[in-house]
């Protein structure tokens, strides 16, 4: 029957062993199941052995009742512990990488800027026009998704990263994508501070195959 034992610790029921059942909200149901690394049901009851003082509206057992917001904490096993933390890191990685622009939008952008190159010159204001259409495309691809304001910030402090990679790179050699990016962009006069070679430009759209194998190795966007 339900309620009979806590799906965590299997104690029962006493004069000082409160059970509760998992919350009806679903993101607070979903915060529950996090903590304690099990998937819970209807008829699935959790003790009072898991929760902090200040998570309870009375301290009397038999009256005991819970916070709105209160979530399991206390004497949880050392693998559901793990299986937390490895839940809330691929999370937060999850995010990151979301927050990030992606190979297909840096292609985009790189494109779109030899096509428009008074993106990269002019004042916001003057250009807002092309800021906002190329925010609307970068935003329907995977990756980061932003404003046209900051899609402006993030790819003009790029672009500057790029040259600081190039004048560090004199010695060492500058990573193929970033040769690409500065020669669409007009970086030519780093040609006297960096050996690039003679290079061939064909513009080539993002997403040809040919350009997706050639660059899908490149860790080109550590710092982005």
């Amino acid at each position: 029957m339900p309620g009979n034992s806590c799906s965590v610790c299997k104690s029962s029921w006493n004069n000082t062993v409160s059970m509760f059942s998992p919350p009806r909200d679903e993101y607070m149901r979903g915060k529950w199941e996090v903590a304690i690394g099990v998937k819970l049901t209807q008829s699935s009851r959790l003790c009072s052995k898991h929760f902090c003082a200040n998570d309870f509206t009375s301290a009397n057992p038999k009256r005991a009742r819970l916070q709105s917001d209160a979530v399991p904490s206390l004497n949880l096993s050392r693998a559901s512990v793990e299986r937390r933390k490895s839940q809330e890191c691929l999370s937060a990685i999850d995010s990151y990488r979301k927050n990030r622009a992606s190979m297909e939008q840096l292609l985009f952008f790189v494109n779109f800027a030899r096509k428009h190159p008074k993106i990269l010159t002019s004042k916001f204001g003057a250009v807002s026009h092309l800021w906002e259409g190329l925010a609307r495309n970068l935003n329907s691809m995977d990756g980061a998704c932003r404003s046209a304001d900051k899609w402006k910030e993030s790819m003009s402090t790029w672009r500057s990263q790029l040259r600081c990679r190039a004048r560090r790179g004199k010695s060492s050699g500058v990573p193929q994508f970033d040769e690409f990016a500065l020669w669409n962009f007009g970086q030519r006069s780093l040609n006297e501070e960096v050996n690039l070679g003679t290079l061939v430009c064909i513009v080539i759209p993002f997403e040809h195959p040919l350009l997706r194998e050639l660059f899908q190795s490149l860790d080109i966007f550590s710092s982005l």
